[in-house]
Order: structure tokens, then sequence, then C-alpha cells
């Protein structure tokens, strides 16, 4: 069976902020446009388990789609803490960087 759900963007804005903190990956420069707090893109740098740069990444609201998609086929319990605002942390939006990003969670 097939569920459509709308997620506020508020509510994704609210999970990503609590990814600032993320271990392997930093905001290097946000592109202007009008998504995501009036940003296009966040672009990351993956740090990953080492000690210099392993490359970068460009977040788009389209990739967090699919990552949000992808928590929710996954990993159920940690697409829950995404929709319940209640239990959101900066694990649930490392999380959802990771799946936006690689497809899976790479680092957890």
């Amino acid at each position: 069976m097939k569920v459509t759900l709308t997620i506020p963007d508020a509510q994704i804005e609210n999970v990503l902020e609590s990814a600032s903190s993320t271990d392997w990956a930093r905001i290097i420069r946000y592109e202007v446009a009008k998504t995501l707090k009036g940003h296009d893109a966040i672009v990351l740098e993956d740090w990953g388990d080492e000690n210099e740069s392993q490359g970068r990444h460009r977040v788009t609201k389209s990739s967090i789609a699919k990552g949000i998609a992808i928590l929710a086929e996954k990993y159920p319990h940690l697409f829950e803490q995404i929709i319940n605002e209640n239990t959101t942390d900066m694990y649930s939006g490392d999380y959802l960087l990771q799946c936006a990003v690689f497809g899976e969670l790479k680092y957890s």
C-alpha cells in the first residue's frame, strides 16, 4: 500500500537545524533561493571518519525528499522521529542528511 504524507517545510527545517552538530559533515555554504529557509541548497563538506575532507555534497529539497522516503522504507523507527516533532533530536537530522546524501546510513 502506498501512502502519501505531507510534512511541513518548517518541520523539516527544524530537523535539519538539529543536525548542525553532526560529526561527519560541516555546512560550508548556502545557495540562495526560496526553499530550506530561503536557501535552494545546503553544501556540506564530508569529513567522515577522517581528518581530511572526503568531498562535498549539495543537499536540495529534492534530495531531502528522497532521504525522507529512504528513512520511511529502510528505517521506519527513525522516520517516526521525523514526523513526530516531540522526539526530534540531533540524530534525527543527521540520519536525514545521511539518507539524503548517501541513500543510506553511512555513519551511525
